[in-house]
């Protein structure tokens, strides 16, 4: 990292929070940028195995960029290009923290997902990003992500 150069959250850990009444959920205060005033998160509802909306994807601005770059580097006018552009961006939302550092979850994405006002969620890091997820849905993905992440491990060392 360059100096003076803004310091990237990382999303480590797992916490399960409340949902309130307007479906607004704690981001963790380890997860809030310290020299922020004001941040975004782009959320995704995102697949998990054969199920379209497992979750949400929940990236701050510079993870997001990215993504869209390589949404963008795909071929416009070619079939899976174009599809794909057009799914992730209908089931896209931005949201800004309050100042308490709650995000309010759109209530259509809160009921692809499950999570209902007086529910709780599960918030997963991973790293630059974070899911968001109804806690029994996270619970029965545990078994499957662990499967594939021992393999995955074994090709980082």
């Amino acid at each position: 990292m360059a100096d003076g150069a803004p310091k990237r959250n990382r999303y480590v850990s797992t916490f399960r929070h409340k949902v309130d009444e307007k479906r607004r959920v704690q981001v963790p205060s380890e997860w809030r940028a310290k020299d922020q005033k004001e941040a975004e998160f782009t959320l995704i509802l995102w697949p998990h195995n054969d199920r379209p909306d497992s979750c949400l994807m929940v990236m701050p601005p510079d993870v997001a960029e990215d993504f869209i770059a390589k949404l963008n580097a795909l071929p416009y006018g070619g079939p899976e290009g174009e599809a794909i552009r057009a799914d992730m961006a209908a089931n896209a939302a931005v949201v800004t923290p309050d100042s308490v550092g709650r995000i309010a979850i759109p209530e259509w994405m809160a009921e692809r997902i499950g999570v209902t006002s007086s529910s709780n969620a599960v918030l997963s890091g991973m790293w630059d990003r974070f899911q968001i997820w109804h806690p029994e849905r996270y619970d029965e993905t545990r078994a499957a992500v662990k499967a594939v992440a021992s393999s995955a491990f074994r090709k980082l060392i």
